[in-house]
């Protein structure tokens, strides 16, 4: 067999470029009833549950049982009922590409599978390893979890959307300088196309509007600086070049269904036992 770096099938290129990035760790019990829609990917495992517990979207209820993990992907609507007999450990996580496009599945649904080895497995680390090997661990977690619900269509459209010449451009600006100022015709003129012509090949090629997709990094962006970098929502929306702090919370809150200040309240922070 000759030897190969897998460049034709694009392959290395992903592997260079992919970052998963860890944003919060839970672990523990609530009760609560709401609905949300996160910018980043969250991989919940449940250690103990009455079963009346669930998640529920636009296409499935799905109980919350013991041994079993769910991924909720990013922007997917979902509505948690929860109790505290819902003992959990909760990976909250962002996946990109180039710094810039999200891996998210088409389908705006979650997803779960039984798996009580790996529950154990987690359980056991909490109370038997050192910080750095449990850090390992998650990132394990997060890689193995995405590997099992990623399709073949989803990787072939990211690939022949990095392959799509004028876009390595746009993402490498977007990556640096996305913010509400940015227009259509910006973002056509750097892919070195006609606004109409972008919107409908960026539309099929992404398999989103360039709206949608713009809205997703700013999402994304906002949420970074509202809980990593503890700014204020004044400082989040001057940074992020909306035109006042309420534009940009009524943006956020349509994104997200939660006010910026309670996102930062809820996200700023959190301790795993």
């Amino acid at each position: 067999m000759a030897l190969t770096r897998f460049t034709e099938s694009g392959l290395y290129t992903l592997c260079r470029h992919l970052e998963i990035k860890i944003l919060n760790l839970y672990y523990g019990s609530y009760t609560r009833s709401f609905k949300v829609s996160h910018p980043w990917y969250r991989l919940i495992f449940v250690f103990e549950s009455d079963g009346k517990s669930y998640f529920s979207d636009s296409v499935k209820d799905i109980p919350c049982i013991a041994g079993r993990w769910y991924l909720l992907p990013p922007f997917c609507e979902v509505t948690h009922v929860v109790n505290d007999s819902m003992k959990h450990f909760s990976i909250h996580f962002s996946a990109s590409v180039e710094d810039a496009l999200l891996l998210t599945p088409l389908s705006n649904t979650f997803y779960f599978a039984d798996d009580y080895e790996v529950c154990d497995t987690i359980k056991k680390h909490f109370a038997e390893h050192s910080e750095l090997s449990q850090a390992l661990l998650f990132y394990e977690l997060c890689n193995r979890t995405l590997a099992h619900v990623i399709t073949p269509e989803d990787s072939w459209r990211l690939l022949d959307f990095l392959h799509v010449p004028g876009y390595a451009g746009l993402l490498q600006f977007l990556s640096l300088h996305a913010t509400a100022a940015i227009t259509l015709k910006k973002m056509a003129e750097i892919s070195h196309l006609s606004t109409n012509a972008f919107v409908k090949r960026f539309t099929r090629d992404a398999g989103m509007s360039p709206g949608k997709f713009l809205a997703r990094i700013l999402t994304a962006r906002a949420a970074s600086l509202l809980t990593e970098k503890r700014k204020s929502v004044k400082e989040t929306a001057a940074l992020l070049e909306f035109s006042t702090p309420f534009v940009f919370s009524r943006f956020f809150r349509r994104q997200t269904g939660t006010p910026p200040r309670e996102f930062q309240k809820k996200f700023g922070g959190a301790i795993v036992p």
